[in-house]
């Protein structure tokens, strides 16, 4: 029952509310939309978590004709049901960095109300990004593109589905004529800005579709990208040469594999990622930094082998489970399998994944399974791995 209501100015309020029966989350069979697909599925994990948490929180929606409100202080007559396919051509532009969940509900709206066509518009110029704070995390337009697609692919809405480069702050939306304009509360004055515009150049001005989630806890802790590209920062010790040597080294070492172009910036960022885990301490990115400096200081600071290690032997840590070395190496294999290294053979891959096994029993030196020429590699590497701990 995911209810989103909008009052008669087209202003959609999403209302976050406690849920614990997770039973209650069906689809509305008189639309095509849904989060759960025809095998009952949930199409985003994302999603799935936000509601099977406890004390987790819900949007919830309506297609219904009758008025529904169950917003604490607001007069329910005030408020109409939202409409599936109302528009035919829906428009929405930002930055999409680190895509959370309120972009996605703003996607679903979108996603909810186009008919013909859905225009997605992405921050892709100096001129929108150079104030972004903690621009060294930004993720790159292809990745922030491809993560918009999967997800609108994932609601079915593909075949109506467009994404464009943004380079200025209007966009297409002084020239070209649509429905509805999409914004957020943050965004809402753009959306004023661009009508004004439009009158201006003797235009009818779109209508504004405006998106509010209202969360139950303060500003600080408001979902956004600013505020995960800091928490990420945060992860170095805001550090921003720590941070800059992580992002070039990381760089470097998948132009080293001959990893495949069209996915080398989103493994990349997905590999990241998994080092700012919230319940990582010892095993983040400084973990990594420490160990790639002191590479640096040895012969081997060139060895691909132990630099791919070094990534990957705890890139699954979960504290409480017995099995994070085996989960690394499967997590490593995917990646192989999605990558595509050009210069990382078979036998360097089976190398690289005892090293990372070998993680798990520091003290054992019988490497007998390998040619005794990589013997002093992996004593380097399980070697590093020690070092910053004092025993």
């Amino acid at each position: 029952i995911y209810y989103m209501i909008y009052n008669e100015v087209g202003r959609v309020i999403v209302k976050l509310n406690p849920i614990l029966d997770v039973s209650v989350i069906i689809r509305h069979e008189s639309t095509s939309f849904s989060f759960l697909d025809k095998n009952n599925y949930w199409v985003d994990e994302q999603l799935k978590g936000l509601v099977t948490a406890p004390n987790s929180n819900i949007i919830t929606f309506s297609t219904e004709n009758q008025p529904y409100c169950d917003l604490h202080g607001f007069n329910q007559d005030y408020y109409r049901s939202i409409k599936p396919k109302m528009y035919e051509v829906c428009v929405f532009g930002g930055t999409f960095d680190n895509l959370h969940l309120g972009h996605k509900f703003i996607l679903s709206v979108m996603a909810l109300v186009a008919s013909r066509q859905l225009q997605v518009w992405i921050s892709d110029s100096d001129a929108l990004l150079a104030n972004k704070k903690n621009k060294l995390f930004l993720e790159s337009y292809k990745i922030r593109e491809y993560r918009v697609r999967s997800f609108l692919e994932k609601l079915g809405v593909l075949s109506i589905l467009e994404t464009h480069p943004l380079l200025d702050a209007y966009g297409p939306t002084l020239t070209h004529d649509y429905d509805s304009l999409v914004v957020s509360t943050e965004t809402l004055k753009g959306g004023y800005k661009v009508n004004e515009e439009r009158e201006k150049l003797g235009k009818k001005p779109m209508n504004l579709l405006i998106v509010d989630v209202i969360t139950p806890a303060n500003e600080a802790d408001k979902m956004s990208s600013t505020v995960i590209r800091g928490y990420f920062f945060s992860k170095t010790k805001d550090n921003e040469d720590i941070a800059n040597f992580l992002h070039l080294e990381l760089n470097e070492l998948f132009i080293s594999m001959g990893v495949d172009p069209l996915e080398h910036f989103v493994l990349m960022q997905d590999l990241k990622l998994k080092f700012c885990e919230v319940w990582r301490s010892y095993h983040g990115l400084l973990h990594i930094y420490s160990l790639l400096s002191k590479l640096k200081e040895t012969e081997d600071k060139n060895n691909l082998r132990i630099k791919v290690a070094i990534w990957f032997h705890d890139v699954i840590y979960l504290p409480w489970r017995p099995d994070n070395e085996e989960k690394s190496i499967e997590y490593f294999e995917e990646f192989c399998k999605k990558s595509s290294p050009k210069t990382l053979s078979e036998e360097d891959q089976r190398l690289v994944k005892f090293y990372i096994q070998r993680t798990k029993v520091h003290f054992n030196r019988d490497f007998n399974e390998i040619p005794s020429q990589y013997w002093n590699e992996i004593n380097l590497f399980l070697d590093l791995d020690l070092s910053l701990i004092h025993i």
